[in-house]
């Protein structure tokens, strides 16, 4: 799988932190507590990839929330509350508070949801307590901070590789053992036939001795 765009992350701490969204602070806070993310959260730094995913995760569980606002009487009655006049957003509006639209869907939610079908990334990402240290994931050791999306596109391009071979294995494996049972059962089959055959011969013997025996009993 390729990553085409490691935008969104830099391996820069000095990166913008918010997003290129040009609507009023209000309007800002409207959204954001609404669907019920911190306010401060977009400002949140350094612009590190745990950072980006934190606000990633943020933004993807919102989205079922962000749709039907026009006849959403709870969206109606929270603007009232906070003194802001009628108005619909959509999930842009809600991305651009923390990062631009592009890089959003070039660099985050490629990488980043690729990242989450791996459990030792996903940890580490989380920053869970029991993630593997950044020596055993990465095979590096820095500040975490610095690790970028172009570190994190090349790991997930070697770890996609890595799971492209596997089918690949287990279907070679596949076909040998569908041909070991092929050949078994050839066998058996040709075993069988011989020992049949044998049957028969004897068979044939029997029949050739009993019939012999009657010839000389009526002599």
């Amino acid at each position: 799988m390729r990553h085409l765009s490691v935008t969104g992350g830099s391996s820069s701490n000095s990166a913008t932190i918010e997003g290129p969204s040009t609507l009023p602070i209000k309007h800002k806070e409207a959204l954001l507590t609404f669907v019920g993310i911190p306010t401060e959260l977009p400002r949140l730094g350094p612009a590190s990839l745990r950072t980006a995913y934190a606000k990633f995760k943020v933004l993807t569980n919102s989205s079922t929330k962000m749709q039907g606002l026009r006849s959403n009487k709870e969206w109606t009655e929270h603007l009232e509350d906070l003194g802001v006049e009628a108005w619909v957003p959509n999930f842009v509006d809600l991305v651009h508070i923390f990062i631009a639209k592009s890089q959003f869907y070039s660099g985050w939610k490629p990488n980043f949801q690729n990242a989450q079908s791996y459990p030792d990334m996903k940890a580490w990402l989380n920053d869970d307590s029991d993630c593997d240290s950044d020596s055993e994931l990465w095979g590096t050791s820095k500040n975490a901070d610095d690790y970028s999306f172009v570190d994190l596109a090349s790991w997930l391009t070697k770890k996609d590789e890595v799971k492209a071979k596997k089918p690949a294995i287990a279907s070679s494996s596949a076909g040998i053992k569908k041909e070991k049972r092929k050949k078994d059962k050839r066998e058996v089959s040709e075993s069988e036939s011989e020992s049949s055959e044998e049957q028969e011969k004897a068979k044939g013997k029997a029949k050739a001795k009993a019939k012999k025996g009657k010839k000389k009993s009526s002599e």
